[in-house]
Order: C-alpha cells, then sequence, then structure tokens
C-alpha cells in the first residue's frame, strides 16, 4: 500500500443504507463514529437510495436543507409515485451494486460480507440478507452478483417485514413476505413463530431505542424473521435514531466484530454428521436461557484460536463493558490469583458449554499454573 493510502481499502466491506429521507452522505456523518471504531476491522460503503423524496423532518432539525438531495428507497406514504414491484427492485439493486463498483474503482479489494441500515435502510438490509439466504441453494442469478454473498447484517430500527427485490418478475414472493410495490406500513401478513422460508438465518444485529415508538415493529424482525440462535441485540435509551453515546456505539461495534465469527461458526455446525446435531442441539438447548449470550462468546472465543491461553476466559462478564480494560489497574498476579482464576475458568466452561470447551494443560507447560488452554 503507498503512503497515504486508505489503510480500510483491504478490509472486508459493509453496505451501509440510511434510511427514509435522508441519503448517504447524510448517513455517513450520522455513522462517523462507528465508521472510527471499526477501521481497524471493515471498511463501510454508503449507498444513495432510487426515489427523490422530502427530507425527514428529524434530518432538517439536525442538518437543515442544504444536506439535499434526499431519498428514500421504496413507498411508505400513499403520496409516493405508485411503481411496479419489478422497477422497485430493479431501482434499489442497482443503487446498491453502482455504490459497490464505485468503491472498487476508489481502490476498495475487500470481500462483501456484511450489510447495514437505519430504519427503511434497515429493511432494506435485512431484504438483502433475506435473499441471498433463500435464494442461494437455487440456481438462480443472484441479483447482486455472484461475487457477493453477505454473511451478516445490522439492522437500526430495522422493521418487519423482509421485502421480495426481484429485479426480473420471476420469483413468486413466499407467505409473509411483502413485495416491492407496495406502501410497507400497510402490511399484515406476520407470522406467529420464526420458522418458514421467510426467515432469515444468517447472523444478525439488532439495535433497538427502547423510547423509538415503532420498536414493537422492530421486535417483530427480530423474532419472527430471524432464525432462533442467530440473532444479537444491543437496547439503547433513546428514540427513532442512530445512537451516538460512546458506550452504545461501542457496544454495536463489539458485536459487529462477533457476527462475522458467528456465521463461521455456524458453517462449521452445519458440518457435523447428521447423526451428531441432535446431540449437540440438545447440549445447546440445556444451557440456560439467561448465560446464552456469556455461552456464544465462549465458543467463538473457542473457535477463533487452536489454543488460547484459558485466562483469557476470566475476563468474559468484563467483554460488554466499554471501558474494558482501560478502565482496569494493571498489575502482575501472583500464583494464587492465577490458580483462582484458573477454577473460576473451569467452572464457567462446565456451566456455559456442557463440557464441549474445557481446560487441559498446553504441551510443555510443566505444570505452571498460568500456561493452560481450552480445547
Amino acid at each position: 500500500m503507498t503512503k497515504g493510502a486508505d489503510p480500510t481499502l483491504p478490509h472486508p466491506r459493509i453496505l451501509c443504507l440510511h434510511g427514509g429521507g435522508v441519503n448517504a452522505t447524510i448517513f455517513r456523518l450520522q455513522c462517523r463514529t462507528l465508521i472510527t471504531l471499526l477501521s481497524p476491522h471493515f471498511r463501510l460503503v454508503f449507498a444513495d437510495a432510487p426515489y427523490p423524496c422530502p427530507p425527514h423532518a428529524a434530518i432538517t432539525s439536525v442538518y437543515g436543507a442544504s444536506y439535499g438531495p434526499f431519498y428514500r428507497w421504496l413507498r411508505y406514504e400513499d403520496t409516493h409515485d405508485p411503481v411496479t414491484a419489478t422497477d422497485a427492485s430493479r431501482a434499489v439493486l442497482k443503487q446498491c451494486r453502482d455504490a459497490m463498483d464505485a468503491d472498487d474503482e476508489l481502490g476498495g479489494t475487500g470481500e462483501w460480507v456484511g450489510v447495514l441500515g437505519f430504519s427503511q435502510g434497515a429493511k432494506m438490509a435485512a431484504s438483502l440478507l433475506w435473499l441471498t439466504g433463500w435464494l442461494d441453494p437455487r440456481p438462480l442469478p443472484k441479483p447482486m452478483g455472484m461475487d457477493v454473498r453477505f454473511r451478516f447484517g445490522v439492522f437500526m430500527a430495522g422493521s418487519a417485514p423482509v421485502t421480495l427485490l426481484d429485479p426480473k418478475g420471476n420469483l413468486v414472493a413466499p407467505k409473509h413476505v411483502d413485495t416491492a410495490e407496495t406502501v410497507g406500513m400497510r402490511f399484515q401478513d406476520f407470522p406467529e413463530r420464526p420458522e418458514g422460508e421467510h426467515v432469515i438465518e444468517l447472523p444478525t444485529l439488532h439495535v433497538h431505542g427502547l423510547q423509538d415508538p415503532g420498536v414493537f415493529r422492530h421486535k417483530r424482525m427480530l423474532e419472527l424473521y430471524c432464525k432462533e440462535g442467530t440473532t444479537r441485540l444491543v437496547r439503547w435509551d433513546g428514540g427513532h435514531r442512530l445512537p451516538f453515546k460512546s458506550s452504545d456505539v461501542q457496544l454495536i461495534e463489539l458485536n459487529m466484530i462477533v457476527a462475522p465469527n458467528l456465521a463461521v461458526l455456524k458453517a462449521k455446525l452445519d458440518k457435523i454428521p447428521r447423526g451428531l446435531k441432535p446431540f449437540f442441539e440438545q447440549l445447546f438447548n440445556d444451557i440456560d436461557l439467561s448465560d446464552r449470550d456469556r455461552s456464544d462468546m465462549v465458543f467463538l472465543l473457542a473457535t477463533s484460536s487452536d489454543e488460547m491461553n484459558a485466562l483469557m476466559y476470566s475476563w468474559l462478564d468484563d467483554l460488554t463493558d466499554p471501558g474494558f480494560p482501560y478502565n482496569r489497574h494493571a498489575h502482575p498476579y501472583s500464583d494464587e490469583e492465577v490458580i483462582s482464576r484458573q477454577n473460576t475458568v473451569r467452572s464457567q466452561l462446565a456451566n456455559l458449554t456442557k463440557g464441549l470447551v474445557e481446560v487441559k494443560a498446553s504441551r510443555g507447560s510443566r505444570g505452571h499454573p498460568d500456561c493452560f488452554d481450552s480445547s
């Protein structure tokens, strides 16, 4: 890389989709803290929606009208011009593909791994991720191109349902899936359970504002349109806008780094011989619901390295603290403290993994208490 070149150019890329009545420039400004935090790991690429519209009221109060024009992805009001499902799908996918191609021209070379969106953009992000999984086993052209296989999604204030984006008009929307020509807020064919063709099976991160009047719609996306066991949720005390406090954004960053690893873990689990899968599923189901997030962290840590010092797991409960490790006093640990943490790890692993991850003496450790690995 030449001196002064953007260091994110080779990073895995995430396509970012703004909300209705906004644009890519403003969404990039809104995500500036997240961009900084994620820059060692991902490159974020922002796309404009296809249809011009008036600015969202919350946008003009902060940015004014000088950042226009403003856009929407699909219809969400009756006053929006009618459009066919095929034309709307083609327009949405073209905007996404154009933004991705433009980033290629800027020198971006990383794989396209994720899709992120806010509000209507989150609905589109969910629809793209669902479409990736739904089309994958079918011998059909992939609308985003054969080089794009999104692995995870981040939905900030994203409302159900997902929408079928079919640029050729050859596909039939499964039950509980909307089509691109409708006014989305009128959809009523919601499922009762996250089972069926409408379900997103790839890992997803959901960000919900507890004061958002539409949070019940966002919960539908999480609870009814995403496969159980593949989701993570960040709640923050705010309304229908992006989180801005450092602690809230850092939680999103942490979970976004975890999300691709969940996709890798899922792929590994899918390779388990059929006869053993019920056995492992029963072990996972025996883990207490209140411990599922911590259990996920253990499995992700264990699968991220062939050998990891077991003491790393003794800080498991600190990982969700945005100030960790900077708010901790650094000091050398005595043998007694190391042994105490080692015993804590053994107990944690027994409860959180049902014996699937255990501590053993590492090769050449000679019994020293700080040289143990998980396996």
